[in-house]
């Protein structure tokens, strides 16, 4: 039987559990093993809690260098999430680097550090925290954002395996919007925010991988970004369009487990899958 190797996040992961509904049964078929079924296909989730997608990349390619996969679906994550290897404790950490100040562990911001065994910030410094997640350099955010999917394609390329990709919680504008906060101060304006954005926009275009990808028709929403007339799938289905956060939370609510747990429920699995269905040839 060939195999289908599926790469991502907590939203891929087979054995996710809320921790909004801890009571709540989750395992409901994730959009690996229905993607899986409906090709004939042994199923490798890789899918881990909080995995950014240096993560993400690393897991895939470290998978395939051992083993023989037949095809490789990465659905990514947000470009603003960052992991950290503790050598010491052997344990992967992840933070959200669009506020540099969750790596402190703050109350305040309600930012949850993952990994594998314990809940422990790695960091509490937060200038450190900052230079550490380059929350302002636009091109560096961007580039590697693009780096992580043509690196991937180019290693399935040398081992003639076919590769697709998706987004699965990326609020591009929204992030960029927190990012500026986090590097502007609280009080920045709407008009700065916006600035922020375009510039970060700029660089992604930008990106000498943006005109590489450019070409290809396995990635699901390519150009990924609404300002450049991509088609994002975003938590549950739709891009923002002229709709604010609100109103899309409302809007795709039910592909969600609950107002609170954005993660993918059953129908919101069912759509995932059916994206990338729509992408393999």
């Amino acid at each position: 039987m060939k195999t289908l190797l599926a790469v991502g996040c907590s939203f891929t992961n087979k054995n996710y559990k809320s921790d909004e509904h801890p009571e709540m049964d989750c395992s409901w078929p994730k959009w690996p093993e229905i993607v899986g079924k409906k090709l004939g296909y042994e199923v490798v989730n890789l899918g881990t809690n909080g995995a950014a997608n240096d993560n993400i990349m690393r897991s895939a390619q470290d998978y395939m260098a051992e083993h023989k996969v037949d095809m490789v679906c990465a659905l990514w994550t947000e470009p603003f999430r960052l992991n950290i290897h503790d050598t010491y404790h052997a344990n992967w950490y992840a933070y959200l680097r669009r506020d540099a100040r969750s790596i402190t562990g703050s109350k305040r911001y309600g930012v949850k550090t993952f990994h594998l065994n314990a809940s422990k910030p790695l960091v509490d410094h937060i200038e450190l925290a900052k230079r550490l997640c380059r929350t302002d350099d636009h091109t560096y955010v961007a580039s590697e954002e693009l780096r992580h999917i043509h690196t991937l394609d180019v290693i399935g390329k040398s081992h003639n395996i076919p590769v697709y990709h998706m987004h699965g919680c990326t609020l591009w504008k929204n992030h960029m919007y927190q990012t500026a906060s986090v590097v502007l101060g609280d009080n920045i304006t709407q008009k700065e925010k916006n600035e922020k954005f375009k510039m970060w926009l700029r660089a992604f275009v930008r990106s000498p991988y943006f005109s590489i990808l450019d070409k290809q028709t396995n990635i699901y929403g390519w150009p990924l970004l609404q300002e450049l007339e991509g088609s994002l799938y975003v938590d549950g289905g739709w891009s923002l369009g002229s709709h604010t956060w609100k109103e899309m939370q409302a809007l795709t609510l039910k592909y969600r487990i609950s107002d609170k747990d954005s993660h993918p429920n059953a129908p919101g699995q069912k759509i995932i899958a059916n994206r990338f269905m729509g992408i393999i040839k």
